[in-house]
């Protein structure tokens, strides 16, 4: 493996291309290979990497750097503020040669170069992995693509040890997360919907059968709904089906004036990865997370707009003032 700054006369290709996706295993290994390259250069050879993915090209197991490249996309312009920095003693230093490396990983892996601030991963990276593997990915590039650079992976030798970590994980997990039944059956899995208001401090939780849509309010039309559950948080409806079809979830929570009267819809899908929250136009809107701590920095508003799971067996929103957590187990 090695770096060369000079294109081949024939039979190379670009390592990027756009809405091309990777396999995750292949995209750690690129990345973990130029990790390896890169930290072979000499300190005057790794200031003339040029931060852009776009400019490089691989062929076998080596890298090729297209210093004549024409352009540089305004994404990777805005990834990373401190990169722009043209001091020789910055570009040569390992912490933008191994952020360079994670966009390698992230960019096979998805098909698109990353944000420029990523707050939540994109479910087509997620929905293959275990629980423990997708919280490893997620640390991974929260680390890896830090914008803060003192937390970033400060040596070479880090990030070498985190990929190899990665690479054996992945070589020994089941590559579906909720496998897809042949049974014909009415539903396709039971998930945990738990409701905690912030005011009373109270929460309720109820057993949700997918695949089903449920409709979240203050004012709902419940004429001719089962009562499934009543309690000082909210009131749970459910439609009535025929065998074989879909539910319909109403949950009426009147004592939250935050909330619109048809404030969001959840869509269960049978592919839990399919699996999204609408906001329905409301006031207030809705704020979706990643994970347990709800951070408000941390949150994105989907108001008037649908979004996918963020993460699809463990998804928390909140609406006013009561959070939400969707929670299915893993088969």
């Amino acid at each position: 493996m090695a770096i060369f700054f000079r294109l081949p006369t024939s039979g190379y290709q670009p390592l990027f291309q756009e809405s091309h996706i990777t396999d995750i295993k292949v995209a750690i290994v690129f990345a973990k290979r130029f990790n390896e390259s890169v930290a072979a250069l000499s300190e005057e050879e790794r200031a003339q990497v040029p931060h852009s993915i776009s400019c490089i090209y691989y062929q076998d197991t080596d890298f090729f750097i297209d210093l004549e490249h024409p352009t540089i996309t305004k994404e990777e312009q805005r990834l990373s503020p401190p990169e722009k920095d043209e001091s020789f003693p910055w570009r040569k230093s390992p912490q933008r040669l191994i952020f360079l490396a994670v966009q390698i990983f992230y960019s096979l892996a998805v098909g698109r170069l990353p944000a420029s601030e990523i707050k939540f991963l994109p479910s087509k990276l997620l929905c293959n992995l275990s629980e423990s593997n997708m919280i490893l990915i997620k640390e991974f590039l929260t680390y890896g693509l830090a914008q803060d650079v003192g937390n970033r992976y400060q040596t070479f030798a880090e990030f070498s040890d985190v990929m190899d970590i990665i690479i054996k994980r992945l070589a020994t997990q089941n590559t579906r997360r909720i496998p897809t039944t042949k049974v014909k059956a009415r539903y396709s899995y039971v998930s945990k919907l738990t409701l905690f208001n912030f005011k009373s401090s109270l929460a309720t939780t109820i057993n949700i059968c997918a695949p089903c849509e449920i409709l979240i309010g203050r004012i709902l039309d419940i004429e001719e709904k089962k009562i499934v559950k009543k309690t000082d948080v909210a009131t749970i409806y459910e439609n009535y089906f025929n065998e074989g079809q879909k539910s319909e979830y109403y949950i009426v929570i009147d004592n939250d004036n935050c909330i619109s009267r048809k404030h969001v819809q959840v869509h269960m899908a049978k592919e839990l990865e399919n699996s999204s929250i609408q906001d329905l136009g409301s006031t207030h809107g809705t704020m979706i997370f990643t994970d347990s701590s709800c951070s408000p920095v941390d949150g994105m508003s989907i108001q008037g707009s649908k979004r996918l799971f963020m993460i699809p067996y463990d998804q928390y929103f909140q609406i006013g003032n009561t959070r939400i957590n969707i929670s299915t187990k893993r088969s």
